[in-house]
């Protein structure tokens, strides 16, 4: 699995490399920004899962890496962004739906677990809305400091909130039922 990890990794960076030197060349610059920063987040998040044998499962790590490549290949990428606002509302939820589920792995890795099988799947869900409404604050200042316009009003910001809670809620269900063990 480590190998198959690893080619995975390299084809993402090679694809998304070649999708911001487009996206440059286009003079999109900022797009082609948010595609290298979100490569080198999760390029660096998947090295330290590896290094620091992180307990996170190899198919978490590929639902993340589908999810970096459908982001920056997809949605900058092929301008589906700009394009449609459901595949921005579907991005929210399979992106939060993937790193909330990553990201309790990797606090559980550091801190041990504790609390009911149900008490863990809230934190699940708290933690995905956590990183949705992280997310948006994070498109609030970058849109703020770079003039780039990724939040269309409150409108948006409302239903991507909205369908990161429905993420959240989904990683909970899932960890409930395939994820976590009884204590």
């Amino acid at each position: 699995m480590l190998w198959l990890t690893l080619a995975l990794l390299v084809f993402l960076i090679i694809s998304l490399l070649r999708t911001a030197a487009r996206l440059r060349k286009r003079g999109k610059r900022a797009d082609a920004s948010a595609v290298t920063g979100s490569l080198v987040f999760f390029a660096a998040l998947t090295l330290a899962v590896l290094l620091l044998r992180l307990d996170v499962p190899y198919y978490l790590l590929y639902l993340g890496l589908f999810t970096v490549w459908m982001n920056g290949y997809v949605g900058y990428g092929l301008d589906k962004f700009k394009t449609s606002t459901r595949f921005d509302r579907y991005m929210h939820a399979f992106g939060t739906f993937s790193f909330a589920l990553i990201a309790y792995c990797v606090i559980r890795s550091i801190v041990p677990e504790g609390g009911s099988k149900l008490f863990r799947a809230i934190f699940v869900w708290a933690l995905g809305g956590f990183l949705g409404a992280a997310f948006e604050v994070y498109e609030f200042l970058r849109d703020k400091m770079k003039g780039t316009r990724n939040q269309h009003g409150l409108y948006d910001t409302d239903t991507d909130l909205a369908a990161d809670l429905i993420g959240g809620f989904l990683a909970g269900v899932f960890a409930f039922f395939f994820l976590l063990t009884s204590p």
